[in-house]
């Protein structure tokens, strides 16, 4: 009996002592809670500053209609190759290393977006062999299929695209000097029952793909009131890819190739070419020269943007705005129109 005790539940001390410890207990929770939440909030903060940097390509922009720049170096390299390089008689083609091209099948591409049992919207006559630049390939697919959405056909086919230079040994113009080896532009005929046929011999076929190709950043290459300047006719079945600003720009200016890239040099990055292409997108286009074998040239860096060679030793870059940026582009010219007056 003396080694029993009295059951604490029954000591008033006891009780009081307990009381305090729970008391001390639940502060230490609440305050544990409280640094919890303190370090979510930081941590989320630490997350949305991430996220605004990536979607600003990676600087994180107080103003949304200011276009921020920084200072890249390219080589000679990057002044040969793109949409907009020239490559004809006076401009011949560098062929890059084979690991560099970007060239893909069209066949794989049409097939694969493609739904299971429709019908594909246009065919090409050589699959494992016509190749595109990958850069015009989506653009190329939209293009045809919506031609073949808008005629009720599917006998468009692309009988030729990418060129080495053995294969267009083959053809009329010289190798080295055919837009065929930059691989962003293709020919288009129609396939009627095996038979090809020139697509210009339609119409109404005709006037749908040249009417509506800048929509999808295509013009013609050759067009026949430009066969003075591009040295090429009998030529109007070829399209070539060159980007929906300048497309845009081609097209409502009825303007060539040759005669875009000789325009653009006009414009700086200090003072740009401003364009909004068929969808109502808004861009900003300007040339920088790139002498010598090493240069600097400005590139955004918070908005997106294109770039392409001329092959005649400059960079055209491509910036798309959005409509705040696009104004203020604007207004500032505006101003600077009013004070040179």
């Amino acid at each position: 009996m003396d080694n029993q005790r009295t059951p604490r539940s029954f000591s008033t001390g006891g009780t009081v002592k307990r009381d305090t410890r729970q008391q001390q207990q639940k502060l230490v929770v609440i305050l544990i809670c409280i640094v919890i939440a303190l370090l979510l909030v930081v941590f989320m903060t630490i997350i949305g500053t991430k996220i605004v940097l990536t979607l600003t390509g990676g600087h994180q922009n107080a103003d949304p209609s200011a276009v921020e720049y920084e200072e890249v170096t390219v080589d000679r390299t990057q002044t040969l190759y793109g949409p907009l390089a020239i490559v004809n008689e006076t401009h011949e083609y560098e062929f890059p290393d084979k690991a560099a091209a970007n060239l893909v099948k069209i066949w794989n591409y049409r097939n694969a977006h493609t739904e299971e049992g429709d019908y594909p919207a246009y065919k090409i006559s050589y699959p494992e062999l016509i190749l595109v630049d990958g850069a015009a390939l989506p653009s190329l697919h939209n293009f045809l299929t919506d031609f073949s959405d808008a005629t009720k056909q599917t006998n468009t086919i692309v009988t030729s695209a990418y060129r080495t230079y053995e294969e267009q040994k083959s053809f009329q113009v010289t190798e080295g000097k055919s837009d065929h080896h930059t691989g962003f532009g293709v020919t288009l005929k129609l396939n009627d029952d095996g038979i090809v046929l020139n697509i210009y011999d339609n119409p109404e076929y005709y006037a749908w793909l040249s009417e509506n190709a800048h929509k999808y950043g295509f013009v013609p290459r050759y067009p026949e009131d430009k066969a003075n300047i591009t040295g090429i006719s009998n030529y109007v079945e070829y399209f070539h890819y060159v980007g929906y600003a300048p497309a845009a720009y081609m097209k409502a200016n009825n303007l060539c190739l040759e005669e875009f890239v000789a325009g653009i040099k006009s414009y700086s990055v200090d003072d740009p070419l401003k364009v909004t292409d068929a969808n109502g997108q808004n861009w900003l286009i300007y040339y920088a020269a790139c002498p010598g074998d090493m240069a600097t040239i400005k590139l955004p860096t918070n908005f997106t943007y294109t770039v392409s060679g001329d092959n005649e030793g400059g960079i055209i870059v491509c910036v798309s705005l959005s409509k705040a940026a696009f104004e203020q582009q604007q207004q500032q010219e505006s101003e600077s129109d009013s004070a040179a007056q």
